[in-house]
């Protein structure tokens, strides 16, 4: 897909002075400025990011062009592709590109880069150079270039193979992404169920502390207490050896008969909840 005007044809739009972790963010800003379910403006989505207008606006090109927005007049909406992009990176998926897979496939510079990659296999360096002639942005910011081939990437259409780049087909993607969630199934069990719990359905840490009945800190805790007695015993001066010696035995066997950790340690489990009570 080209862009006509006149007899000059303009080349196909990249995303502009951003990497592809801001890219992502500024797809995410459109979807928490209500882009999924109505159009917004560009300053909607960058009020959500706190930045200029125009860093949203200059990356619409692009955006339009691999199907992730659609245009209402002067504003944008997500379409469905990019409501999917958004919420893969909301729920930080793996490879959350791989939801615009369609969308890339229609740009006409990912199908050039497939077969430059699937004849040459080219270097990281080579890549990048076919895809600033393709697109006339040599000695531009790099940062575009950067952006697109680590959306390629991202998206599991170039894969790395050892030094050199090697890319999928859209009809491979979709076979490797099903062998690749069948593989998942076999180790996982049964059914393609994982004995581990569904990491989205979980709440966040804080609605799960605010939820969550709060342990004693002391519980399951082995806590270490001193006793440090004091006892002053009155000797007469005349007394013998013996009686002295009794007397001492007879404190000695007193204090044994009470031992004042056990006792408190018992008085304390009769009142305490274990943390096996939370469930």
């Amino acid at each position: 897909m080209s862009f006509e005007f006149g007899r000059h044809v303009m080349p196909e739009p990249l995303p502009e002075k951003v990497s592809l972790e801001s890219l992502e963010q500024i797809v995410f800003a459109w979807y928490s400025a209500g882009a999924a379910d109505e159009a917004c403006s560009n300053g909607d989505a960058a009020r959500k990011l706190g930045i200029d207008s125009s860093i949203v606006s200059r990356n619409n090109k692009f955006l339009l062009a691999v199907d992730v927005l659609t245009e209402d007049g002067q504003s944008k909406q997500l379409t469905d592709q990019g409501i999917a992009y958004a919420e893969a990176i909301r729920s930080d998926q793996s490879n959350p590109a791989k939801a615009i897979v369609n969308g890339l496939f229609d740009f006409s510079v990912t199908q050039d880069i497939v077969d430059f990659a699937a004849i040459k296999n080219p270097s990281e360096e080579e890549l990048i150079e076919q895809v600033e002639t393709l697109t006339e942005t040599e000695n531009k910011s790099a940062s575009s270039t950067h952006a697109f081939v680590d959306l390629l990437i991202d998206a599991q259409i170039l894969y790395k193979n050892g030094e050199a780049f090697s890319a999928r087909s859209e009809d491979e993607i979709e076979d490797h992404t099903d062998t690749s969630h069948q593989n998942s199934s076999i180790d996982q069990g049964t059914n393609g169920k994982s004995d581990q719990p569904d990491e989205t359905e979980q709440p966040s840490p804080e609605v799960d502390q605010l939820n969550k009945p709060q342990a004693s800190p002391s519980r399951g805790i082995e806590r270490s207490i001193d006793y440090s007695v004091n006892i002053n015993v009155e000797i007469a001066t005349g007394d013998s050896e013996e009686a002295i010696e009794q007397t001492m035995r007879a404190v000695s066997d007193s204090l044994s008969e009470t031992d004042p950790k056990r006792d408190s340690e018992s008085e304390e489990d009769e009142g305490q909840i274990g943390l096996d009570d939370f469930d």
